[in-house]
């Protein structure tokens, strides 16, 4: 029945649309908007290797992107599609449909083209108004690219507790898992492949401990261009990522180039290390001045918080920390905040962290201060401004 109504809602669709009266201009639009490349996103329309040539490689694609948002302006009848893809040797292996309105211009569909799916020649993506062929677009598919074996490149990786702090290199990683963490791979190329195509596709590729790809980057560079760097970054927090054996590889052309592998382990237990906060009006000369979690407004008015460790070698001395003091105001929201990130030497330390308090910025009410060690909090502590 559902079927039998979808098929009675389309030629009503048909029956009310002045075919031919639009055809023209229709086909104007397409010819302009239909877009293929290697990977386009969807949501921003960026591609990555846009043309009409594409190399036949393992996990390659040639995704379609039609927007006739132009050509609905003022227009407001509903538009049926299809994107009907066909080979080398004129027979369509894909097709897609989709009726487009006013407030939903947009089509996209996709092909694989592996080496076990398709072979090299010329390809046509035919587009369909109502069953009528109303535009086509020639593409080529190029045999795989043979690359030469000794072709190397290097993956570099670094660490942080979160994007905005200090990257921290990662040569042989063991990285415990964190929220907020992140891992970066950087790949400064130095050997590209020789070809007469215009832009290189590469890809980076994350594979967890089950073999299995859980994110990919493509990217196109200019085969010319001296000075080329790629980079990726992925969050390793304890419910993203499991505990494994990960790797990256670097693949061009579909052909992996490199390697580099990373081991994530449990998350550290961060209240292994113990804070003692002070809250007082100054810290001159390792004296605490006015201690108090009640302090008064005022024009040269501060708050100091003295954080004093204990037992920094709980994770011993390869382990970088990282600490971040938050400042909360009455409304509940972090207004500063202060990191510190280092290798313990010695199992005792002292942390600082002073905010101003004058009245054209501070008001009166409860407030907070927090140490997070490793994006977990280890102390905190009240006071009150009046």
């Amino acid at each position: 029945m559902k079927h039998l109504t979808k098929i009675l809602i389309l030629l009503l669709i048909i029956a009310n649309y002045s075919c031919k009266n639009n055809y023209k201009g229709l086909s104007k639009s397409i010819e302009k908007n239909l877009v293929l490349a290697n990977s386009i996103d969807n949501k921003t329309g960026q591609t990555v290797g846009e043309g009409t040539e594409f190399r036949i490689m393992n996990d390659g694609w040639v995704e379609a992107s039609l927007d006739l948002s132009t050509y609905f302006h003022g227009n407001d009848k509903d538009l049926m599609i299809h994107l009907d893809w066909v080979d080398e040797k004129g027979i369509s292996f894909y097709k897609k449909m989709q009726i487009l309105v006013a407030d939903s211009t947009k089509v996209n569909t996709a092909i694989s083209i592996s080496p076990e799916l398709r072979q090299a020649g010329n390809y046509t993506l035919n587009v369909y108004a109502f069953r009528e062929l109303v535009a086509s677009k020639q593409f080529i598919l190029l045999p795989t690219f043979k690359i030469d074996k000794s072709l190397k490149e290097t993956i570099k990786l670094e660490t942080r507790a979160n994007k905005k702090t200090t990257k921290h290199k990662a040569s042989n990683p063991i990285i415990p898992l964190m929220d907020d963490k992140w891992i970066k791979a950087t790949i400064k190329l130095k050997n590209k492949p020789k070809t007469t195509k215009k832009e290189l596709l590469y890809q980076l590729n994350w594979i967890d401990s089950k073999g299995e790809i859980f994110y990919k980057k493509r990217y196109a560079v200019l085969s010319k261009e001296k000075k080329s760097t790629l980079d990726c970054s992925v969050e390793v927090a304890p419910n993203k990522k499991e505990v494994g054996n990960y790797k990256i590889q670097l693949l061009v052309f579909g052909n992996t180039i490199a390697e580099k592998k990373f081991t994530l382990k449990p998350a550290l237990d961060a209240k292994k290390i113990h804070a003692e906060i002070t809250l007082c009006k100054a810290f001159v000369n390792d004296k605490k001045i006015g201690v108090s979690t009640n302090f008064a407004i005022g024009k040269n008015n501060k708050v100091s918080a003295i954080f004093d460790l204990d037992n920094c070698l709980a994770f011993g001395d390869k382990e970088q920390l990282h600490f971040k003091v938050s400042w909360v105001g009455v409304d509940g929201k972090k207004f500063y905040s202060k990191r510190f990130n280092f290798k313990a030497k010695e199992a005792k330390k002292t942390l600082l962290s002073t905010i101003s308090i004058p009245p054209n910025k501070r008001e009166q009410g409860k407030y907070k201060v927090q140490l997070y060690l490793f994006n977990q909090v280890i102390s905190e502590s009240d006071f009150i401004l009046k």
